[in-house]
């Protein structure tokens, strides 16, 4: 909203239940997540850049499952940032 670009919430659906993937293999992720989402509204995506944000990055499972899918429907390309902060457990001790 801040840079002024459209922003849509509910471009991507979860087509199947997936199992949490903390647990699993890289290669039991890239399985899971396989066929796992579809696009709602091509129109909204045809021939745009996508960016999907995220908060966590691990094997790239899960982005480029969305990824595919996107693309297959239409975007012209797909970008991703994963953003997360992290505390410290001991408020006196200094990261930096």
């Amino acid at each position: 909203k801040i840079l002024g670009l459209p922003l849509e919430n509910k471009v991507l659906i979860r087509t199947k239940a997936t199992q949490p993937q903390s647990k699993l293999s890289p290669m039991a992720r890239w399985n899971n997540t396989k066929d796992a989402f579809a696009v709602l509204d091509p129109l909204k995506i045809k021939d745009k850049f996508i960016l999907i944000i995220d908060d966590i990055y691990t094997t790239g499972s899960t982005m480029d499952a969305c990824s595919k899918t996107l693309v297959e429907q239409g975007a012209a390309g797909v970008y991703f940032l994963t953003v997360s902060i992290g505390h410290l457990q001991n408020k006196k001790e200094s990261i930096i």
